[in-house]
Order: structure tokens, then sequence, then C-alpha cells
């Protein structure tokens, strides 16, 4: 059986087609990795974004409480700079060592929550699904540490929030338990002196 070459005409289509397809498949491969890319990269900078805004956030809410917390402290009177830090120093250390040890070790627990609500950073996609459950078991640990459905709420609502995983509710719940259990901030969360 003899082989037939096709006419030039047709043997040019079939070899622009045959290019052409190539040319599509590296093409869509570039494509492809162009749009990954470009996603990671958009991912990234969100992220980036969020986490600053979180920053910000926490940032503006650790001075609320702060400025909470001094107005329910006395004053000193106004002193040089070295003898007021020096007495500031020695009023923290002394509170620092009021604190029972018991109280110390419920502050493990809190980093490790706060914590674990940061890990959707870690995982870009599986951490925004992970959020979803992680969300009410952080709710649940922190009413069991705190006995207080204000608190577990608040952490819930930041779980579930895009770009509140870097608010440590725990711990600022611990600090207002530990530090300042009289404060309108405590009172208003149902946070209620440590017993000791």
């Amino acid at each position: 059986m003899a082989v037939v070459a096709p006419p030039p005409s047709l043997r040019a289509h079939a070899s622009t087609r045959r290019s052409r397809v190539v040319a599509f498949d590296a093409q869509s491969g570039v494509q492809t990795f162009r749009d990954a890319w470009s996603m990671a990269g958009d991912i990234v900078l969100s992220r980036t974004v969020a986490f600053i805004a979180a920053n910000v956030i926490a940032t503006l809410a650790w001075r609320g409480i702060s400025g909470a917390l001094e107005g329910a402290t006395p004053k000193p009177a106004r002193k040089s700079s070295a003898a007021t830090r020096d007495e500031l120093g020695a009023a923290a250390s002394t509170r620092a060592r009021e604190v029972p040890l018991q109280q110390w070790l419920k502050l493990i627990p809190c980093v490790l929550i706060d914590l674990g609500g940061d890990a959707s950073y870690a995982l870009p996609f599986v951490g925004d699904i992970g959020d979803v459950t992680w969300a009410p078991t952080s709710a649940l640990l922190l009413k069991q540490l705190f006995g207080s459905n204000a608190i577990a709420g608040v952490d819930f609502v930041k779980e579930i929030l895009p770009f509140t995983d870097i608010i440590p509710v725990a711990t600022i719940a611990w600090t207002l338990e530990t530090f300042a259990p009289d404060s309108a901030a405590a009172k208003a969360l149902g946070i209620k002196p440590p017993v000791e």
C-alpha cells in the first residue's frame, strides 16, 4: 500500500493547527502559572492589610483599656522621669508578684487560644475553613475559663469575621481579670475577680 502525502495546502493547515494547539497548551500553562502567582500575591496583600488593620484595632483597643485602667488608679505626683519610672517599675513588679500562681497558669491556655486563632494566617485557604470550626471551640474554651458569655461572644465574632484573628481576646480578658477586675470594661464584659 502506498503512502500518499496530503496536498501542500492541507499540510500547511495541519502544521498550523498543530502549532496553535502546542502554542495554546504552552500559553495555557503559562497563563495558569501567572494566575496562581497573581492569586497568591492578592492573598498575601490582603493578609498583610488585614494584619496591619488588626494591629491598629488592637492598639486602639489597648489604649481604650489602658485609659479605663488609668482612670481607676491614683496618679502619682509629678516627679522627675527617672524617679517616676523607678516607682512605676516597682509598683508593676509588686503587682505582678501579688498575682497567684494559678492565675499565671491560666495565662498559658489564654495565649494558646489566641495563637490557635492566629493559625489561620499560616495557611490561607485552610485557615479560613479552620476559622469556622475554631470559632465555637475558642468561644467555649473562653466561656469555661472566664465564665463570661460576653467574652465568649466577642471571641466567636472575632474568629468568624475576616481580618480580626490577630486580636488577642483571651489574653486581654486575662489582663482585665488579673489587673483590673473592677474596671468598667471588665464589668461590661462580665469578668469577675479571680478566685484566690
